[in-house]
């Protein structure tokens, strides 16, 4: 008869019990903690593509102004963009594969901070460059046309 009882009394009593209760905390726990870790990775990815991009199109700026000027074409070293904070700017010119091309490298690096030397992104485009030469002598062709039996 007390066997009974227990059946019922248990039969009775709907709910979780406190180990089930605990397991699933520790469970979402762990869920919680491999998301926030997925947020961070993804957060990190975003912010370097962001600067990748950012060198991209600063070297692509700086190499329109090197074209433009071409006395600017001469190595030099790490400056500093006058709008640009955090990012700075090198070329690096050498010998092409041929006796008429320039192989410019423009480099951009961006820092976190001004006193550390830890680099986020560096950003390089290379380029061959037609090394100007002096125009050939104009010569003037003079071309006849000549109108056979018809008026003019």
């Amino acid at each position: 008869m007390n066997k009974s009882r227990l059946k019922r009394l248990r039969s009775a009593r709907s709910g979780f019990s406190l180990f089930e209760i605990l397991l699933s905390l520790a469970l979402l726990a762990a869920a919680m903690a491999a998301v926030s870790q997925l947020m961070e990775i993804g957060l990190q990815a975003g912010l370097r593509n962001q600067l990748r991009t950012e060198g991209q199109f600063l070297c692509e700026r700086k190499l329109a102004e090197l074209l433009v000027d071409p006395s600017a074409q001469e190595s030099t070293s790490e400056t500093a963009f006058p709008d640009d904070d955090g990012w700075k700017w090198s070329v690096a010119t050498s010998e092409g594969p041929r006796t008429d091309l320039l192989r410019m490298e423009i480099t951009v690096t961006h820092y976190t901070d001004e006193q550390s030397p830890r680099e986020d992104m560096r950003v390089t485009l290379i380029r061959l460059v037609r090394i100007p030469t002096d125009p050939p002598e104009e010569t003037t062709t003079l071309r006849t046309i000549s109108n056979r039996g018809g008026n003019v």
